[in-house]
């Protein structure tokens, strides 16, 4: 994987994600089409922004048990049929 920035003013498109490279950047698979646009000069490899940290975080694990126990299933029978008797 590589980080690539487009450079300023120009629409890189990301043929896997099919859309244009964000300006600040994007982890991509090296393949022979970044290396053409990075060997283009339409843009150039580097790093992340130290600002990947406002990248939402995991949500809490959720317990394992509940904290209030699942009500027993009851079983009701439906009402007798008085044409067809059990």
């Amino acid at each position: 994987m590589i980080y690539v920035i487009p450079r300023e003013g120009t629409l890189v498109p990301d043929p896997v994600l099919h859309d244009f490279l964000p300006p600040e950047g994007r982890w991509v698979e090296r393949t022979e089409h970044w290396v053409r646009i990075l060997r283009d000069q339409d843009a150039r490899e580097g790093e992340p922004p130290e600002a990947e940290a406002s990248v939402t975080p995991a949500p809490e694990p959720v317990p394992d048990t509940p904290d209030e126990p699942a009500p027993e299933a009851v079983f009701t029978p439906p009402p007798a049929d008085e044409e067809h008797p059990a």
